[in-house]
């Protein structure tokens, strides 16, 4: 029974306890069940209405669900036969990033290249969510192939050359800086690139590098590592482990001479600068480039560099910069070569030559100044002052006995201008005898050939009256070629027939002599040294020579002198 009287204040107190508890508890489940479905509906609305593939696997590897992008992508297969459709190097990514999810929780995202007919690549991102103990993935897939082929067209434009398919200079650079630099590196002109842009098109020439480039890497293939870009639109650039100065040989085998550009066979000219690699890029570029550059200029066509290049390069930059002085205070005068009729020993002419002697460099030969003139655009105002020269012996000749020497002057193809023309047109109007007195002598016939505007040119000189002449007959096609293009008058026989390395190929001699008289041409040899050489020219029928035989060029009053000697006139 039940006291009279009891006090039920602390069980009252502790059922209020009981009951905020429980109200506070289902509180709670409400709140984390309103959670939980806005969870589930937030990851079934992923699942169903975003363009992403996702699907949830369990610990297992199992799938417990997947959305239609994902089954459109894979179809029902597990995630082993899902995983033999990536690459290896996938398969291998896809293990690593499963482990590390595993490992620490956290997420993991990286990019795999699907397999298959059309190549895809998918970003893979993989976040672990824990259910309780057990542990499930999220995976989420997005098709990045447009991306991926937008980046790489990019990094094409930027790395390499759209003509070629070679490495351009950054992206040759790129991978040089990958490679375990030891060997040799190359840069290569070809030299006919930019006639072939004036003759036929920019098309055609990239095409002839293209094909040319071809070539080079199908040669190359024997050589495990190797570098080959496309430096300037005429220049090529190759690096190649382990070659050395001895492999000069081997390296030119890998340049074609020749190549068949639409149906048509091109000769192909190269020049090419090489040095011995250290790893900075730049100062292989360099020490190749000044080797090419030396090449060019001796017009060799294979250079290897050294410290003796770099010096000859300031020296050609000293005198480059000592031309435009020289030129404007005369101190490039002209010396005179006798020219003798062979038959009778007669002096008929002389070939006018350009001589310096600088009063601080002192004697700079020929050969060098010239091309240096040519290269540096003073070639022009070079001519300019030789054929004043020129034209001044020939007015101080006239009231002389030698009113009847005639001299040859010397025109390349960097001089064909029409200034030069017209210098020789007005000084008619002066001296209306002196087309019959100087001869205009044609250097360089390849470069005038491949040039109309020079042929024009020449015509017009030729109808003034003048007398030209082809220089070094017989060394190339374009010397022949000229003859039918031009109204020569004389030709004048290459050193190498008279006393170089073919001065006993008698034959080449009859052929020209022949050839001459057919044609009524004059024929002139260069180069006499010996009395042999004279005899043997003579032999075959060339009427006119010059050479050491008789005499070097001389200054037109050692020319007199030598003149009088030789007739043994006195005044």
């Amino acid at each position: 029974t039940f006291p009279v009287s009891h006090d039920f204040r602390g069980i009252e107190d502790e059922l209020r306890e009981i009951a905020v508890s429980v109200h506070s508890t289902v509180h709670t489940l409400e709140t984390q069940s309103t959670d939980l479905l806005r969870y589930h509906e937030r990851w079934s609305s992923l699942f169903s209405e975003t363009g992403l593939a996702i699907a949830l696997v369990d610990d297992a590897y199992d799938f417990l669900e997947r959305n239609d992008v994902f089954r459109q992508f894979f179809g029902d297969r597990n995630l082993y036969e899902i995983n033999q459709l990536f690459t290896e190097t996938g398969r291998r990514l896809f293990r690593e990033a499963l482990d590390g999810v595993t490992e620490h929780g956290t997420s993991a995202q990286f990019i795999l290249h699907l397999k298959g007919e059309h190549v895809r690549f998918l970003n893979m991102k993989i976040i672990p969510l824990k259910r309780g103990e057990a542990l499930t993935y999220y995976l989420i897939l997005e098709d990045e192939t447009e991306r991926v082929e937008r980046e790489r067209k990019v990094d094409r434009l930027v790395r390499f050359d759209m003509a070629t398919n070679l490495y351009n200079e950054y992206g040759f650079v790129q991978a040089w800086a990958k490679q375990d630099i030891d060997g040799a590196f190359v840069v290569i002109k070809l030299n006919d690139f930019h006639h072939l842009v004036d003759w036929y098109d920019a098309t055609y020439a990239d095409l002839l590098m293209t094909e040319f480039a071809r070539h080079v890497e199908d040669r190359l293939a024997k050589y495990a590592q190797h570098l080959f870009g496309r430096y300037r639109d005429d220049t090529l650039m190759l690096y190649v482990k382990g070659f050395a100065a001895a492999d000069e040989h081997e390296l030119m085998e890998l340049f074609p001479t020749e190549l068949l550009i639409n149906g048509k066979r091109q000769t192909v000219h190269v020049q090419i600068g090489a040095t011995h690699t250290t790893p900075n890029y730049t100062d292989c570029l360099f020490e190749a480039t000044k080797a090419l550059q030396h090449a060019k200029e001796t017009r060799t066509p294979f250079v290897w560099y050294d410290a003796s290049i770099l010096a000859q390069l300031q020296w050609a930059a000293l005198i480059e910069q000592a031309l435009p002085d020289a030129i404007s205070k005369g101190q490039i005068t002209v010396a005179y070569q006798p020219q003798v009729e062979l038959k009778t020993g007669k002096v008929v002419g002389a070939e006018a030559l350009a001589r310096w002697h600088h009063p601080e460099i002192g004697h700079v030969p020929p050969n060098e100044f010239i091309r240096i003139a040519e290269r540096s655009d003073q070639i022009l105002w070079l001519s300019h002052s030789i054929l004043d020269q020129v034209i001044d012996q020939l007015v101080t000749w006239r009231q002389t006995p030698f009113a009847e020497i005639s001299l040859s002057y010397n025109l390349s193809a960097h001089s064909v201008d029409p200034s030069i023309v017209a210098k020789l047109r007005d000084q008619i109007e002066a001296y209306p005898w002196l087309p019959d007195r100087l001869k205009i002598e044609l250097t360089e016939s390849a470069d005038i050939m491949s040039h109309t505007g020079e042929l024009d040119r020449l015509e017009d000189i030729a109808d003034l009256g003048y007398c030209l002449s082809i220089d070094d007959f017989g060394t190339g096609y374009a010397s022949f070629e000229a003859i039918w293009h031009l109204p020569i008058q004389e030709v004048k026989i290459d050193r190498m027939y008279v006393s170089g390395k073919a001065k006993d190929s008698t034959s080449f001699l009859r052929a020209v002599s022949r050839f001459a008289s057919e044609q009524k041409l004059t024929s002139l040899a260069e180069g006499i040294e010996t009395e042999e050489d004279l005899n043997r020219i003579l032999a075959e029928g060339v009427e006119l020579g010059q050479g050491y035989y008789y005499a070097p060029a001389l200054q037109a009053d050692a020319f007199e002198s030598w003149v009088h000697e030789k007739t043994g006139h006195r005044e």
